[in-house]
């Protein structure tokens, strides 16, 4: 699945990583699992980090629709995108532009410094070895032969879920951009 999220409800904030590809159906898909959690609220907080993102089928028609009928959050939910690629930072910035109409959208290349405009610098050391594990997996093919080739990426995986379940129970005070 090319979107994951956590949500933290005592920070009041959702964590959404966008891997590889990703159409617009299954950013729609994303947003009513997301609208249909019980642990999400329409005015929580997002961090979005896109490191992995590669490209999408998103046309400007395309993503102003979604800003107007199909996206979860409020208008005054504060969301910081992490975005470090070209094509990832020209997405998010076209999204910001279609849809911030009251500044508490902001598209970002550096992990820090959206992870501070949200208040959230805790989490900068655990989502920079999120990122890696992911550039790991990326850059040392997606099918392992050997067993230990096997056995490394099982390890991989269960330190992201570890990873996933920090930032899910994390109580550190949060930022308010409303």
């Amino acid at each position: 699945m090319p979107i994951t999220y956590v949500i933290n409800r005592s920070l009041r904030v959702v964590f959404a990583v966008y891997k590889g590809k990703t159409s617009l159906d299954e950013i729609v898909q994303y947003a009513k699992r997301l609208s249909t959690d019980p642990d999400f609220d329409s005015t929580f907080s997002e961090l979005a980090v896109l490191h992995d993102f590669s490209g999408s089928n998103l046309t400007a028609s395309n993503l102003k629709y979604f800003a107007e009928e199909d996206d979860p959050f409020s208008l005054k939910s504060a969301r910081a995108i992490y975005a470090p690629s070209q094509v990832a930072f020209g997405t998010a910035r076209m999204y910001q532009a279609l849809r911030d109409q009251a500044g508490t959208l902001e598209v970002f290349r550096i992990l820090e410094e959206a992870c501070r405009w949200l208040g959230l610098e805790h989490w900068v050391s655990a989502l920079t070895e999120l990122a890696l594990l992911d550039e790991w997996d990326k850059n040392n093919g997606e099918n392992p032969q050997h067993q230990e080739e096997i056995d490394s990426r099982k390890s991989r995986q269960q330190r992201r879920e570890e990873i996933m379940e920090q930032i899910r129970h994390s109580n550190m005070p949060g930022h308010d951009h409303r």
